[in-house]
């Protein structure tokens, strides 16, 4: 995922119900809140989130390129949060 994608979706919590996400910060930093804590991560940084996780894109730096795997790919299992 890219800056160009990512920079839409700042502000939006979810979560989902079967997949474990990891993402790996391949290029430039942002902050993420997890579970109500807020993360400020760079290049080589990286987290993971189980089902039910809340998370939120808080800020991303222009340029910023995540590596995002999910598994078991399931299209449907974003679960927005308010």
């Amino acid at each position: 995922m890219d800056y160009e994608e990512l920079k839409n979706h700042i502000g939006d919590r979810h979560h989902h119900n079967v997949c474990d996400e990891m993402t790996i910060i391949i290029k430039g930093s942002m902050e993420e809140k997890i579970d109500g804590n807020v993360l400020k991560l760079k290049i080589g940084d990286f987290f993971f989130v189980s089902p039910g996780t809340i998370t939120e894109l808080q800020s991303i730096e222009e340029g910023t390129s995540l590596l995002v795997i999910k598994g078991p790919s399931v299209s449907t299992d974003k679960i927005k949060d308010k």
